[in-house]
């Protein structure tokens, strides 16, 4: 698997970066619309308002298997992360499948700002793809959200100042399926998302998918990616 030449603008994503191509994204084609516009509408529903509940899940940790298929690119490789969805706070330790765990690679994400380290050297994340790494983040928070309020039905949209709406259709908690948006991590536009969960399974009482999938369709129409995501082990921290 050769590197690729240049990374196209407005989708490049995180396994990109770290494995070749350049910075970070899964987006979706919402760009070309207003926040403003997108905030309106049926069931808008503010975090601030659940922040109560949610904040009851401290931090979730998984281990597994993430897939990343682009135009440029396919990637299969180990991830170990951890990630405090409210603060918001993550770290994420990659190495590719077949190669010598040592060789491991890791995103460090703090609010708005973030890094990557390699070999003991820590590299900070440009400005543009530290704010997309925290959009990007967010879904962990949104589904944590989701499970806890046990929404059934389809439309249902859950609100974050710094972000785009999540919206969702959702069983008992349980999100079928979402669409979200993120700001391109090179500043170029924004990545349209179709977010599908599946494999739900309890983890100390929280309800979560073992298996996602997302479809990402940059607004500049670079060409879409698919990154999925298969949990082996996950568990929940509580405050």
């Amino acid at each position: 698997m050769g590197t690729p030449e240049q990374p196209e603008p407005g989708r490049i994503t995180s396994l990109g970066c770290l494995y070749g191509e350049c910075a970070s994204g899964i987006n979706h084609e919402l760009a070309v619309i207003g926040r403003r516009a997108l905030i309106g509408g049926a069931l808008a529903l503010p975090v601030a308002a659940w922040a109560g509940q949610a904040r009851r899940v401290a931090a979730l940790n998984w281990e597994g298997v993430a897939e990343f298929v682009s135009r440029a690119q396919e990637l299969s490789i180990h991830v170990k992360t951890r990630v405090e969805p409210f603060v918001p706070r993550a770290r994420s330790e990659t190495w590719l499948i077949g190669r010598d765990p040592r060789d491991v690679r890791t995103l460090i994400v703090e609010g708005d700002k973030g890094w990557m380290e390699r070999g003991g050297a820590r590299t900070p994340l440009p400005a543009a793809q530290g704010h997309h790494e925290n959009q990007q983040y967010a879904i962990y928070g949104f589904l944590v959200m989701a499970a806890q309020r046990k929404d059934s039905g389809k439309g249902l949209r859950l609100n974050r100042a710094d972000c785009w709406p999540f919206e969702y259709d959702a069983a008992d908690g349980r999100v079928t399926a979402a669409t979200y948006t993120v700001d391109a991590p090179d500043g170029n536009g924004s990545i349209a998302e179709t977010i599908r969960c599946s494999d739900w399974r309890d983890v100390s009482g929280l309800s979560w998918p073992h298996k996602l999938v997302i479809e990402q369709r940059p607004s500049t129409g670079a060409g879409n990616s698919i990154f999925s995501l298969t949990l082996d082990t996950m568990t929940a921290e509580f405050a």
